[in-house]
């Protein structure tokens, strides 16, 4: 069940990213950021896929990452590394009015206090680490996508837009399992090869939909 789960999580983000896309650059930055602060939520929450232990948010950081590629293809370097300086943005602001919010102290009616602790107050490791690991990894992602822009001269744009994402989550996983993980699993390189090669399974499936933007002239590209 939650295999055939992620695979509808990831088609219905990447289309929504496709739709913010269409309205605007301003509007595709803000699901990018939305996208990130909606994985930072839901990471902890742990699921099983194919026997195995992972996190349920991987659908958002890759459709976040296909966001960023889509501002730079379309609207240009500088709108993708505005994007990429508000992503990482809102990644600090929502540990920060989390842990307001949770400080105030409940009244005796109050019956939600509880559950907003449960998923709020995630430890600081962990949400180091996931700042940490998607700061770095979007950054390299930045840098070789457009390195990749440049090198295959604005063409191939399936291809590199599946080298670029499979860049990214590679950094992104081995970066967050050993800052936020090593230690608490049991055998933490199995969990980076399996979570890795979900990645790779989704990445697979949504990339073809960048390409079919560009066949069809779907998005008018802006400089």
């Amino acid at each position: 069940m939650n295999e055939f789960l992620l695979l509808f999580h990831a088609i219905l983000a990447s289309a929504i990213t496709l739709i913010a896309a269409k309205l605007g650059k301003e509007a595709l930055t803000g699901v990018i950021c939305m996208q990130f602060v909606l994985a930072n939520i839901f990471i902890c929450k742990q699921i099983n896929l194919f026997g195995l232990a992972v996190t349920s948010s991987d659908a958002y950081f890759i459709s976040s990452a296909l966001g960023l590629n889509l501002l730079r293809e379309y609207f240009g370097k500088s709108a993708a590394q505005k994007g990429l300086q508000a992503s990482i943005f809102c990644s600090t602001i929502l540990p920060i009015m989390s842990s307001i919010q949770l400080w105030y102290q409940p009244n005796t009616f109050d019956s939600s206090h509880c559950h907003f602790l449960a998923i709020l107050a995630s430890t600081p490791r962990i949400i180091f680490a996931s700042f940490f690991s998607y700061g770095v990894s979007q950054i390299i992602e930045y840098l070789f996508y457009g390195w990749l822009q440049k090198a295959f001269s604005n063409k191939h744009i399936i291809f590199r837009n599946i080298m670029s994402l499979s860049l990214v989550q590679f950094i992104d996983t081995v970066l967050f399992s050993f800052v936020g993980l090593y230690g608490i699993v049991g055998n933490i390189g199995q969990l980076i090869v399996f979570s890795y090669l979900i990645k790779l399974i989704t990445i697979g499936l949504e990339t073809p939909v960048l390409g079919l933007t560009k066949k069809f002239n779907w998005l008018k590209k802006h400089e």
